[in-house]
């Protein structure tokens, strides 16, 4: 079992990806209304997704032992792979629960997401998150409060949003999501220097 310390730092630790985003203000005498309904179960993340995620993870380690013995059968499995991911994200953007729109670069933590845009928000207000976390395809719905927001007029500046309410599930796929893009990295990483000391 984590510490507290431990779980206070997984919560917070942070890596930079690529996610959809869209972000709905909630108006300040919605709030209560918006978290009654918020807790009675209607923010979650998509369910089809949050399993084809959570197969992905457990079949990885499988690829990567297929890999070492039969790199073909391997590339031909990652293809399959592929091919239901993108299934799975035309399924979210038919979902009108899921949001339209590009990728864009954010920096995530369990605990909150940044990124720049050019939309104005006010401080200390509500906000409902939709995101959709790629590559996963990992589909959430938070209540979230600006604890950031631009100030350059016209421009596209960092805002920042603090998660306020978010099921432990939606946490739990968060965390998740945020370790297993930064084990990608320090294993592309370590393919970098290994290859430099071949040559």
């Amino acid at each position: 079992m984590l510490s507290a310390a431990e779980r206070q730092k997984r919560d917070y630790f942070r890596v930079r990806c690529e996610a959809v985003v869209a972000v709905s203000p909630v108006a300040p005498d919605m709030e209560q209304a918006a978290i009654r309904q918020f807790q009675a179960g209607v923010g979650s993340e998509h369910p089809l997704i949050a399993r084809l995620a959570a197969a992905t993870r457990e079949s990885d380690v499988v690829l990567q032992r297929i890999a070492a013995q039969y790199p073909d059968v391997a590339a031909y499995l990652r293809t399959l792979d592929n091919k239901i991911e993108l299934l799975a994200n035309l399924a979210t953007q038919i979902d009108t629960a899921v949001p339209d729109g590009e990728p864009m670069t954010v920096d995530l933590s369990a605990s909150g997401i940044g990124f720049e845009t050019e939309t104005r928000f006010d401080r200390g207000a509500l906000v409902r998150l939709r995101m959709v976390l790629l590559p996963s395809y990992t589909a959430l719905e938070v209540l979230a409060r600006v604890v950031r927001t631009a100030t350059r007029p016209s421009v596209s500046d960092k805002v920042a949003f603090a998660f306020e309410h978010i099921t432990d599930r939606a946490r739990e796929a968060l965390i998740q999501h945020v370790l297993d893009r930064q084990a990608q990295r320090l294993r592309s990483r370590g393919r970098v220097a290994q290859g430099r000391r071949r040559h």
